[in-house]
């Protein structure tokens, strides 16, 4: 005998179910305190040997010479020019020029109107005395060296 089974319809879904009741939220814990210092590592590398001395360097600055000359600025001439040149091999650092005499009361100073170099080499100073009778005297000084 053959037994036959009927399906009835699919039947209506069911109702949502109700929302699970939410987890409470713990409270942030305090910060821990802050760990300590490590201690320094005890072994330490020993030093290396020295290397090897290096070539040596150029001469700069070294066997700097100092170049003196002595002049006057003649009240006559109005007008003086005086140059200084570094020893042959040499080039010139610097210079500059300096009033000997003390002014008096009533005279008028005498004018650098330039002074500086002209080369490597060379310094130069111009002098402008406007003194009707009275001459003044100077020191151009040069500084020299290898470069």
């Amino acid at each position: 005998m053959v037994h036959m089974v009927h399906k009835g319809p699919l039947g209506q879904l069911g109702r949502r179910g109700q929302s699970g009741q939410l987890d409470p939220r713990g409270r942030r814990g305090s910060l821990g305190q802050q760990g300590r210092r490590g201690s320094l590592d005890p072994l330490q590398g020993l030093a290396g040997a020295a290397g090897p001395v290096g070539p040596a360097g150029p001469p700069s600055g070294a066997g700097l010479v100092n170049a003196v000359s002595t002049f006057t600025s003649n009240s006559s001439t109005r007008r003086t020019t005086q140059t200084l040149v570094c020893p042959t091999g040499l080039v010139l650092f610097g210079g500059g020029v300096v009033l000997l005499d003390d002014l008096g009361l009533n005279e008028v100073a005498p004018v650098v109107i330039s002074s500086g170099p002209v080369s490597s080499t060379a310094w130069r100073v111009d002098i402008e005395n406007d003194n009707q009778v009275r001459q003044f005297d100077y020191t151009l000084s040069i500084m020299c060296g290898v470069r």
